[in-house]
């Protein structure tokens, strides 16, 4: 169950408003805790921190088309929710640890059997995230909100590709809680109330609050040898060392291509290590090959590699690129 000692119940506000957003910057809300850990793009610390001191204009970081669905969606997702899991459910606004007053959560739902509820609308291709298992960011944002309220367990129920309902439990572990409470005071004391700017990293969070912060003027800046040097060279060794994997990795699948003599897949015993998977037609290379064949399915859009596909598959398959799938294994 939770504990409601452990936490006050702020007063409700429009979503939106100037009064929802004042108190949403007052602390970290659960939703933020994954940016913190660097495990989401679409925010990171130094974006959370532009929020909090009032760097960046209020809102500027709601009503996104995704958050927009997300809400619109969350009502139908909590009641289906609690229908399968035999339930009712309360909403409350948003919760103030007590102990922690720089902690926000507003649950999605506070469930009949003491357990939390939250509510995602996801993308098909995140659906591997979801077998079973629910994704990284929920069970943090879940565990920063066990925290708040002192419950044991929680429900996090994913909508995948708008018709797939996975709704998967989690249970309290206080490792995890000790890891969010710790980043949470770290970020909070360190750097919004010392009013210290963490690193700026390579989310694109972070690119669009630098597009919103610097827009675009044109023209010339001159700065000091100092200020850009250190950036320059970790730039250009980035760029090296990509380069260099980049070679590395092609090396490596080349020799992985030859050691499958041809076939689809290499297996060690029953387990398969590597398969071929289909990707992109090589266009220019059936062009040079077959100039004939080529213009007869040449349209004056494109290369028409439905229609060549099903008059001429053994073709096809010729000029079908391939690249490597390379399974975990033990």
């Amino acid at each position: 169950m939770t504990n409601p000692a452990l936490y006050r119940e702020l007063p409700r506000t429009e979503h939106g408003s100037p009064e929802w957003l004042t108190a949403r910057l007052a602390g970290i809300g659960s939703s933020e805790v994954s940016a913190l850990f660097g495990l989401v793009d679409w925010d990171s610390a130094w974006s959370i921190w532009l929020r909090k001191t009032h760097r960046t204009p209020p809102g500027s970081d709601i009503d996104t088309e995704a958050m927009f669905w997300g809400r619109a969606l969350e009502p139908t997702i909590r009641q289906v929710a609690c229908q399968r899991l035999g339930l009712t459910v309360e909403t409350p606004g948003t919760l103030q640890s007590v102990e922690r007053p720089h902690m926000l959560y507003s649950p999605d739902g506070l469930l009949s059997d003491g357990g939390l509820l939250e509510c995602k609308n996801t993308a098909w291709f995140m659906a591997s995230s979801w077998n079973g298992q629910m994704s990284d960011h929920a069970e943090l944002q879940l565990h920063h909100g066990m925290y708040v309220t002192g419950a044991q367990h929680a429900y996090a129920a994913g909508l995948i590709g708008g018709n797939r309902l996975e709704v998967v439990r989690v249970d309290r572990n206080e490792r995890l809680i000790d890891l969010v409470v710790n980043r949470c005071d770290q970020f909070w004391t360190e750097h919004v109330l010392a009013d210290i700017e963490p690193p700026i990293t390579g989310t694109t969070a972070d690119r669009e609050s630098i597009e919103l912060l610097h827009p675009y003027v044109g023209g010339d800046l001159h700065v000091t040898r100092q200020q850009i040097s250190a950036l320059h060279a970790s730039y250009r060794q980035a760029l090296a060392d990509e380069n260099d994997a980049a070679k590395r990795k092609a090396a490596a699948g080349n020799q992985i291509r030859a050691l499958m003599d041809g076939h689809d897949r290499l297996l060690v015993g029953d387990d398969v290590w590597v398969a071929l998977k289909n990707s992109t037609f090589r266009s220019a290379a059936f062009r040079d090959a077959e100039p004939d064949l080529y213009a007869e399915y040449l349209t004056l859009a494109s290369l028409d590699t439905s229609e060549l596909r099903e008059d001429h598959p053994d073709i096809y398959a010729r000029y079908q690129a391939k690249s490597l799938d390379l399974k975990e294994v033990a």
